[in-house]
């Protein structure tokens, strides 16, 4: 009647490693998703600090004059 895998001892080990199992699963997923989005913000704020750093240190672009495109008589 108390042998292996009968009674309640077998039952409340069953849902404690449920339980231990599920909150280490919780904890896994919030570490994700936890380095997801630090990896996001870095990757943005790097990018915003790129293009400040290209605006600030690209050489200036010569000064191209605009011509007025010639007038072409219509054809007749």
């Amino acid at each position: 009647m108390f042998g292996f895998g009968y009674g309640w001892g077998n039952n409340v080990a069953g849902l404690l490693a449920t339980i231990v199992s599920g909150l280490f699963a919780l904890l896994i997923l919030v570490i994700v998703v936890g380095l997801i989005f630090l990896l996001v913000r870095f990757l943005l704020v790097a990018t915003r600090a790129a293009q400040l750093y290209v605006a600030e240190h690209e050489p200036p672009r010569p000064v191209t004059p605009v011509t007025p495109a010639a007038r072409v008589a219509p054809a007749a």
